[in-house]
């Protein structure tokens, strides 16, 4: 795989990833009504050299982290203080956030290695995201849910 298909598709992930992270460098994110995802103008440099602290997704260009970690947030059903400390976004206080970056870092090797293995998908370029298995729940489902008894009989 070229590393410009697997940027491509670890974007395409990240992107319909759906779930919360840690990151951002904001000198009035404490502020009342800050944006902490201000780039400050710099949409195109790295997310790494905009914001503090972002590990997992410091090479994304920095005006998509904000889609990003919204759509986590959506995925996971939570908001931004599951996985951040407001005002504080690079702090490491919150377990939530390196579970996330272990989950990133999850996803990609299915995605970029695992799916590989899986003969006779119908899919050129099969993928997962945290949604998969999330379902706009922290905790995903591991067993179906039981089935709903049928309606009595009419007597």
């Amino acid at each position: 795989m070229t590393n410009r298909t697997f940027r491509s598709i670890f974007a395409f992930v990240l992107t319909t990833t759906l779930a919360v992270f840690g990151l951002m460098r904001q000198p009035d994110a404490g502020a009342q009504g800050a944006n902490p995802f201000d780039t400050g103008g710099r949409d195109d440099k790295p997310a790494g050299e905009v914001f503090k602290n972002v590990q997992a997704l410091k090479n994304m260009p920095a005006g998509r982290l904000a889609g990003v970690m919204n759509g986590w947030t959506k995925a996971l059903g939570v908001k931004c203080n599951h996985c951040h400390t407001p005002g504080a976004w690079e702090k490491e206080d919150v377990p939530a956030k390196q579970i996330a970056r272990e989950m990133v870092a999850l996803t990609s090797r299915i995605n970029n290695e695992s799916l590989k293995e899986v003969k006779n998908l119908k899919s050129e370029r099969p993928s997962i995201s945290c949604y998969t298995c999330h379902r706009g729940a922290v905790k995903p489902e591991t067993a179906p849910p039981a089935p709903t008894p049928a309606p009595a009989a009419p007597k």
